[in-house]
């Protein structure tokens, strides 16, 4: 994978990884997070309602990561069937 220009210094936010697809809501983003799919975020502050945020590289690992678990499934198939 390239590496990202930014290297991971940029935070992004909730709506950032719902307005890229990552996630179509903040309900379907919280339950990725919960399964552990996406890591749980950085907060602003120690209160309930702080904003949250990623670094990018965070994010890009972890999309990796999710990219790697579903074509596994796929792979292991297309071994079994020859």
């Amino acid at each position: 994978m390239a590496k990202s220009p930014f290297d991971g210094r940029v935070k992004l936010r909730r709506k950032h990884l719902i307005e890229a697809g990552i996630a179509d809501s903040a309900f379907t983003l919280d339950r990725l997070i919960e399964a552990g799919v996406i890591r749980k975020p950085h907060k602003d502050g120690s209160e309930q309602q702080s904003r949250v945020w990623w670094w990018t590289s965070e994010i890009e690992e972890d999309l990796e990561r999710m990219r790697l678990a579903s074509a596994s499934p796929q792979e292991d198939e297309d071994s079994a069937a020859a």
